[in-house]
């Protein structure tokens, strides 16, 4: 299979899976490089396909990238990764830590997924590109319901972009970053993927919706495309090596980095938005995924689409929900640091409690999450602690 385009925007990395930045993936033997919410593009080429192969060591912008030799992972397949992002919300560095990490040479493309001259450059530029996996999306429920018409610009004109030059490029097979807030508030849990969807919650679910919508509509009028949706639930922790990790811009807006802010002093306690939900400790559920399970699906997912004809949806999540408090404690127990808490009022958007019915991912990807809630905040306060100031930008 030629090179794979992707578009991401805030992930890490586990034996080849990247935390930070805003459209990268590089999808590598069984795991992936990634980088989440923002506008990025990457695309990867499996060892065996047809040697178009991307030049070792440049850039885009004409950086040179350094030639590593750390041992390279067990694959599900080997690829090749052009990494686009625009870094409003991520750092190159990341990307360096990442060739250092994987021993693979990524070769980078700065520029915005709504320009259409940029990205239709990318693709001309690399006709070996053979499928995206599109995580280029803003992603902060809060800021959404602050700045609406941004979040609708970026995400939902930017795939249009996005779909409109994969079409031109006969590029067919798409890897789409949903999210579990499609659902909105469920009438109860765990949600399976015939729940209804749309009644979203906030400007920033409401784009994944009708991001789902656009994609579906263009699958039913082009019969040779295929995606494969995936409704994540909430992505948590960081690379085990504790070199790539969340490095959000100003005050996090996710829990857990919010909590590793608080453990390192930059921040003095954790705001708690809502404490009367009607939840076994009055606030908010949620499933976590450790995000090098999330990257494993996600080749999971690019493989099993390659040997069918059609798409499909399914949700990523653990099947266990754990609240705000619950991660506190669980926190404490990993690190030994006590985390201070305020509960404030509930924060515009947020719903009581979501997790998944994973079954559905197991059967069709042969997928399941391995990592516990602790493990992902052992990693993230590993992240946190030995790169106090991200990545030092």
């Amino acid at each position: 299979m030629p090179p794979i385009l992707s578009k991401f925007n805030r992930f890490q990395l586990e034996d080849g899976f990247v935390k930070h930045a805003q459209l990268a993936l590089s999808v590598r033997a069984g795991q992936a490089v990634a980088e989440d919410y923002g506008k990025s593009t990457a695309p990867c080429c499996r060892e065996h396909a047809p040697r178009r192969r991307i030049r070792h060591g440049r850039r885009c912008g004409g950086r040179q990238a350094k030639r590593v030799n750390t041992p390279q992972p067990n694959y599900f397949f080997q690829c090749k990764v052009v990494v686009v992002d625009n870094f409003s919300n991520s750092s190159p560095k990341a990307l360096e830590r990442v060739e250092d990490l994987t021993g693979c040479e990524i070769l980078l493309c700065e520029g915005d997924l709504t320009e259409r001259s940029f990205l239709r450059k990318v693709f001309s530029d690399h006709p070996e590109i053979s499928a995206v996996i599109h995580f280029a999306a803003f992603k902060a429920v809060g800021e959404s319901t602050i700045h609406p018409l941004r979040y609708y610009h970026n995400n939902v004109s930017g795939s249009i972009v996005l779909l409109e030059e994969m079409e031109s490029a006969q590029v067919r097979n798409l890897v789409f970053s949903s999210s579990c807030t499609v659902y909105g508030e469920p009438e109860n849990v765990p949600i399976s993927e015939d729940f209804p969807t749309g009644k979203v919650s906030s400007p920033y679910g409401r784009t994944k919706y009708m991001m789902e919508g656009i994609i579906a509509d263009h699958s039913s009028a082009n019969p040779a495309f295929k995606s494969a949706i995936l409704r994540y639930f909430n992505p948590a922790g960081a690379h085990s090596s504790g070199r790539i990790g969340e490095d959000p811009r100003g005050v996090p807006d996710n829990l857990v980095p919010f909590v590793c802010h608080v453990a390192t002093g930059k921040l003095e306690k954790l705001k708690i938005f809502g404490g009367d939900y009607p939840t076994r400790d009055g606030t908010a559920v949620r499933d976590y995924l450790h995000v090098v399970d999330l990257a494993e699906a996600h080749l999971r997912a690019l493989r099993t689409l390659e040997g069918r004809e059609k798409g499909f949806v399914c949700n990523l999540g653990t099947g266990r929900g754990a609240s705000v408090l619950e991660v506190i404690a669980a926190f404490e127990r990993a690190t030994g640091i006590r985390i201070p808490y305020e509960i404030v009022d509930r924060r515009a958007g947020d719903v009581t409690e979501a997790w998944a019915d994973p079954a559905y991912a197991e059967d069709l990807l042969n997928w399941k999450a391995r990592r516990t809630l602790e493990e992902m905040l052992t990693d993230a306060w590993c992240w946190q602690s030995g790169n106090p100031n991200g990545y030092g930008d």
